[in-house]
């Protein structure tokens, strides 16, 4: 017993560097796992606010056009661009239109969030 004992006094306090390059290996693999963990964990947090904003830009796209839609008859359809503005309380909707030929209106819907992210779209209504 007392044979196995010197055995691992020699092997801890051995002075020939053998034991370093080994920690210092592990100690690297950890930090690069720590920090890739760090970076992996802030992406996913601007992919999840930035899918949160898009969704919001959609909402806000639907909304303006049924909005639209509904009031259409109330509104003058001419062959010059008229301009609608909706407020949201999570952003504003703004509408341009005109009528393109007999049958036809061309809608394009500008949805602004809060955080000034902004998304356009272009509809074609046809007139019945």
């Amino acid at each position: 017993m007392q044979k196995h004992l010197v055995f691992i006094k020699h092997r801890i306090y051995n002075q020939d560097g053998f034991l370093l390059p080994y920690v210092t290996f592990i100690i690297t693999l950890l930090l690069l796992s720590v920090m890739s963990a760090i970076t992996l964990y802030s992406n996913d947090q601007l992919i999840t606010e930035l899918q949160l904003e898009q969704v919001e830009l959609e909402t806000l796209h639907q909304i303006g056009y049924t909005d639209f839609s509904k009031n259409l008859v109330d509104y003058p359809i001419t062959t010059q661009q008229q301009m609608m503005n909706y407020f949201y309380p999570n952003g504003k909707v703004l509408i341009t239109y005109y009528q393109h030929n007999d049958n036809k209106i061309v809608i394009t819907l500008k949805a602004i969030t809060l955080k000034k992210n902004q998304k356009t779209r272009v509809y074609y209504l046809t007139l019945e």
